[in-house]
């Protein structure tokens, strides 16, 4: 994916707390089993009414990852030996049902590294693995959210820094082009921020000072004032040419979704000027 924007340490730190605590909660649309290496399990791939048996293994050279292989019905069906450029510490196979509507029962690689790691979907077709796309390198906090119309729209949760010292992260709209996964960017340019990721978590900010409010995400209509000290949370980020610009915002014990403020960086830090508790602080 190339939409990996500017990586702060707040960045690292919140891709870190995601992965650590919230796979769970972003695979929660999915059916999905996570399997062990070296055991035999029984699923229908194709749907032709037959149960495959699917099995995969890991070789490692200390702690790096070296080959990894997927048999089916006890023939090998995925062999990968790692390049001098692929470091990974590890990898997991998957079992999804990530389209209820179709016959499959697509087979997901996940490669790990430290911060970061690489997605491989693959669909049984054939007696054979075909890749369907391949993410390439991901935040650890990156992840795959639902797959559409027979795998040809992919959702995602993707990095995104903003102001407030803090980076969040946004769903985006993808398609499969060349097994790779191009975004279908929104017209309006407007992203939702996903609560779920984070589940009962949810980050606050205090407003160092008093900011306009906009009915829009284009700082034309001033609605109001939220004043010096008012907790907010952000829900939607506007971007404009690939910079975060405006925010939409609720009011932590107020209405939801008061409107727009001007959140676009303009010097210094991201944020401090704008809250006194950006998430790099502390």
């Amino acid at each position: 994916m190339k939409r990996l924007l500017k990586i702060t340490l707040g960045c690292a730190i919140l891709a870190l707390f995601i992965a650590l605590t919230s796979n769970d909660q972003v695979f929660a649309k999915f059916s999905k089993k996570e399997l062990a290496p070296d055991k035999t399990y029984k699923y229908d791939l194709d749907g032709d009414g037959t149960k495959e048996k699917i099995s995969y293994s890991l070789t490692f050279d200390g702690y790096d990852l070296k080959w990894a292989g997927i048999d089916i019905n006890g023939k090998s069906a995925y062999s990968h030996k790692l390049g001098k450029k692929e470091t990974f510490y590890s990898a997991t196979v998957m079992i999804y049902d990530i389209n209820p509507k179709d016959e499959y029962k697509e087979v997901i690689i996940d490669y790990d590294f430290e911060f970061e790691h690489n997605i491989k979907a693959y669909r049984y077709q054939d007696k054979k693995l075909t890749l369907l796309f391949d993410t390439g390198m991901l935040l650890g906090g990156e992840k795959l959210v639902d797959v559409q119309k027979k795998g040809n729209k992919v959702l995602m949760y993707e990095s995104a820094t903003c102001a407030c010292g803090n980076c969040f992260y946004i769903t985006t709209n993808n398609k499969i082009k060349n097994k790779k996964l191009k975004e279908v960017k929104p017209k309006d340019q407007i992203y939702t921020i996903p609560q779920e990721i984070w589940g009962d978590y949810l980050i606050t900010f205090n407003l160092a000072k008093d900011v306009e409010v906009y009915k829009d995400a284009d700082g034309t209509e001033v609605i109001g004032t939220l004043k010096k000290g008012t907790e907010i949370h952000l829900t939607k980020l506007k971007y404009n040419n690939g910079t975060v610009v405006y925010a939409l915002v609720d009011v932590i014990g107020g209405e939801e979704s008061v409107g727009w403020i001007d959140v676009e960086f303009k010097s210094g830090m991201d944020g401090d000027s704008l809250v006194t508790n950006p998430a790099w602080a502390g």
